[in-house]
């Protein structure tokens, strides 16, 4: 799968979350065949970190801050600093706090993606105990702290499922992306695409952005890429957790 989207859609920065492994000589040489190297690492036990931050070796990339929950890289679009921020926020109310009080009030064009552990709504939760009102309400606050204005997004509504079928089955929208006013402005055109989870319980996302404004028209996603993206974003998951609502919660 990873190698499938490295050779289709081409991303400029991939996030991996939970790679789960080592990032040993074998995946050194996987990412330089696609002409990739390691930005960055976070949270890193025993020498695996449960996110990697890859940059393709043609851009250059400034690593601005790396912490347990997020990867803040910035890179020169036309002349101006563009930052983006991969996150894997906790699950835990509490240490989200610390998130959202990073980021606030942000300077400049930034993006944001990545698995967020809230939703805004209850629509966004299908299946299982509905989401907690305060910790909605808090994200809620942050992006509308923010000016993040939503980005049209295709495919999928839910990014994260339990695995599980019937009434056993849990389906939420964890996985978001962002972008301020200044980011949108810079780059005319910024959409995100939930791409088939297949074997994961999360879907990747494929952000794609323009200096070009006419690829913000509607058009598929086929023809998106075919016209040809100025920069591609792309945030993963490499873990698959199957099984009860606790289980699942404690693996990730």
């Amino acid at each position: 799968m990873l190698r499938n989207i490295f050779r289709v859609y081409k991303p400029k920065l991939v996030f991996i979350m939970e790679p789960m492994n080592v990032y040993s000589d074998v995946y050194v040489r996987f990412f330089c065949s696609f002409n990739f190297h390691l930005l960055s690492m976070c949270d890193t036990i025993n020498n695996v970190a449960k996110l990697w931050c890859l940059g393709d070796t043609d851009v250059s990339f400034l690593i601005l801050h790396s912490s347990m929950q997020f990867v803040s890289v910035s890179m020169l679009w036309h002349g101006v600093s563009l930052h983006f921020v991969g996150v894997y926020a906790s699950s835990f109310h509490v240490r989200r706090w610390s998130f959202w009080n990073k980021f606030g009030n942000l300077q400049g064009p930034w993006c944001i993606l990545g698995d967020f552990n809230v939703v805004f709504f209850a629509e966004e939760s299908k299946g299982g105990n509905p989401p907690k009102e305060v910790s909605t309400n808090e994200f809620d606050n942050w992006v509308n702290s923010n000016n993040f204005p939503s980005l049209p997004f295709t495919n999928s509504f839910y990014t994260w499922t339990n695995g599980r079928l019937g009434v056993h089955g849990v389906d939420r929208k964890l996985d978001k992306t962002f972008a301020n006013f200044d980011c949108l402005h810079l780059c005319k055109a910024c959409n995100y695409y939930i791409l088939p989870g297949r074997n994961y319980d999360h879907h990747p996302i494929l952000l794609s952005m323009s200096n070009d404004a006419a690829i913000a028209r509607p058009s598929s996603f086929r023809f998106l890429f075919i016209r040809g993206c100025n920069m591609m974003v792309c945030y993963l998951w490499l873990n698959h957790h199957v099984g009860w609502m606790s289980h699942v919660g404690v693996s990730k």
